[in-house]
């Protein structure tokens, strides 16, 4: 079966690690570090994806997809036209070109400065 091609014209999403930005000793203040700028598609949020999601606790605001890499982890922060959102989980689909990953996506209730 041929693989799926896949656009990404939806926008821009920033992919931040949340770090700690104190000296030694100091109490501890988190910070988000640049790790990525991928264009994006928004999917739809289905009915099962997001029920699997309430039975464990987390609220999925959006679903995301975006070319694949690797350094991406569900610790991650995501922003999207000035909002953040929590990495909630990551998937790779195999029969999409070029490589994809799918980001479940949950928006923090504090967010960070950037």
């Amino acid at each position: 079966m041929p693989k799926k091609t896949q656009t990404f014209n939806d926008g821009l999403v920033y992919i931040y690690s949340v770090g700690n930005s104190a000296g030694e000793g100091d109490m501890p203040q988190s910070m988000l570090e640049l790790k990525e700028t991928l264009r994006f598609h928004r999917r739809m949020v289905g009915l099962t994806r997001s029920t699997l999601a309430l039975q464990t606790g987390v609220a999925v605001d959006g679903l995301i997809r975006c070319h694949f890499r690797p350094s991406v982890s569900p610790q991650d922060v995501a922003v999207i036209e000035g909002e953040q959102y929590r990495v909630s989980k990551v998937q790779r689909p195999d029969d999409i070109t070029p490589p994809v990953m799918d980001l479940e996506l949950a928006r923090l209730e504090h967010e960070y400065e950037i």
